[in-house]
């Protein structure tokens, strides 16, 4: 397969329409579909995802979205991911709700998404990991751009090797967010509210994300049934961690036109901040004790000026 470098830019996936196809046959995009939205998966789409649509309150219910996703089992060696149906912002009851599906969906031949909701960070079972493929970023905007996210962000790369989709991300902001805390792959409908104008958008956010250097580097460690186009990222990170009780210096370019800029704060704090919500893998470490706040955290931002400047 042809396409983008996961490991540095993440996969934008859009519903297809007619000025997508030419990229969902190269790699650039993939496409998105929920059982709604009545759009076909072709042959020659390099990659695809299958979403549930629960966010705009169109979910069919668990047997006709198996039987949809039946219906497109001869796609899914190139399916990223099936979401199991969710509660938007409620973790508990989005558990409840999906923890049958998962097998389910895996019985069909696709990688199974548990989908990501507000209070999964307080989440104290291991099992559950085990039981999905890729992990959903959904919830609420502030929860899905906070450190909560972030930090399962990293939990699911490094402690379980699963790959990291985040929704609705439509704008350069968020997608430059999606790439700097580790998601391999993005959807929003930001071409298909202009066709014309932002499909060009969106592929200058891949090509920016390509042509800079990561800030955080995480190992990509899971491939995607059947698909072998990954590249791993550096072992080492930009950015140096530090506990709450030291100072944590960076070099922050205020320039708005840099790259650099459009990075969240969270993604600078989580750097230095011991998880505030551990991964169910790390809980051991900090049983007992109390976890900081990033508010205890030091950090100091040091603008970097052009020697020419006086």
């Amino acid at each position: 397969m042809t396409g983008v470098d996961w490991a540095r830019a993440p996969v934008y996936l859009s519903p297809p329409t007619a000025v997508t196809h030419p990229h969902l046959r190269t790699g650039m995009l993939g496409a998105i579909v929920t059982p709604a939205s009545g759009n076909r998966i072709t042959s020659d789409y390099q990659f695809w995802a299958a979403d549930n649509g629960v966010f705009t309150g169109r979910y069919p219910g668990d047997t006709a979205y198996l039987r949809w996703l039946e219906r497109r089992t001869p796609h899914a060696d190139r399916c990223l991911f099936a979401t199991a149906p969710d509660v938007v912002g409620d973790h508990l009851s989005t558990l409840a709700r999906s923890r049958g599906m998962l097998a389910r969906i895996r019985d069909l031949g696709f990688p199974a998404a548990f989908v990501a909701q507000n209070g999964m960070e307080y989440e104290a079972s291991s099992d559950l990991w085990e039981e999905f493929d890729v992990l959903f970023l959904g919830g609420d905007t502030a929860w899905k751009l906070g450190p909560a996210a972030a930090e399962l962000t990293r939990c699911a790369r490094d402690d379980f090797a699963k790959w990291v989709h985040m929704g609705r991300v439509n704008s350069a902001i968020r997608y430059e967010h999606a790439r700097a805390t580790g998601c391999h792959s993005v959807d929003g409908t930001t071409i298909t509210r202009a066709p014309a104008e932002n499909l060009s958008k969106v592929l200058q956010w891949t090509r920016t994300a390509l042509a800079q250097p990561t800030l955080l580097d995480i190992p990509h460690t899971w491939v995607p049934p059947h698909t072998h186009h990954h590249t791993s990222r550096p072992a080492a990170s930009t950015i140096a961690r530090a506990s709450s009780s030291e100072q944590a210096t960076f070099d922050f370019d205020p320039d708005p036109r840099s790259p650099v800029a459009d990075i969240s704060i969270y993604e600078l704090l989580s750097a230095t901040a011991p998880s505030i919500h551990p991964c169910p893998t790390q809980r051991a470490h900090t049983m007992g004790r109390d976890v900081p706040e990033t508010d205890d955290l030091a950090v100091t931002f040091t603008p970097v000026t052009s020697a020419a400047e006086p």
